[in-house]
Order: C-alpha cells, then structure tokens, then sequence
C-alpha cells in the first residue's frame, strides 16, 4: 500500500433541525431515547438548531479541514429531507 500524503477528516454528528436554537433537554432526551449526560455530549458536538446555525458549524467544519460529515437524523426521512430544504441552499449546495 502506497501513503499518497493526503489525510481525510471525517465526523459523525447527530443532525436535528429545529426553528429555533433554544435547548431543550428532555425533549432532546425523548426524541433520541438517550440518558442526560449522552443528551449534554450531542448538543454540544452534535449538529443542532436553527438551520442557519447549522450551516455555520458546517462551513466551520470545511474551513477547519474536514472533507466528510456523516450525518446521523433524529428521524432519518424528515431529517434528510429538511437538511436539503433549509441547510443545504444556505451552503450553495
């Protein structure tokens, strides 16, 4: 096998959309079926909020040298097909 030099980044980052960036913990806990402290970590590393907010963390991402986000919806359908209604035009995708 040959190194090329060329190093890929990749993150895993649960996706919720919503219409505001007001945290809601035990809503986030119902909807994700998680215990309190799994619920901190997403909201803290996860991909959630008001679609603009998420677009930034997305352009963040891509400035800071990350190629891949693998996108995990709270409810996978309505999750994809809101992230290409409302996040992706902000991106120019």
């Amino acid at each position: 096998m040959v190194f090329s030099g060329m190093i890929t980044y990749a993150l895993s980052c649960h996706l919720i959309i919503k219409n505001s960036d007001e945290k809601d913990q035990e809503k986030l806990g119902e909807l994700l079926g998680e215990n309190q402290r799994r619920c901190d970590e997403i909201v803290d590393h996860g991909l959630i909020g008001a679609p603009a907010t998420i677009a930034r963390k997305l352009q963040g991402y891509e400035e800071a040298g990350v190629n891949y986000v693998l996108l995990k919806p709270a409810r996978t359908l309505e999750g994809l097909e809101a992230f290409g209604e409302k996040v992706l035009p902000q991106l120019g995708k």
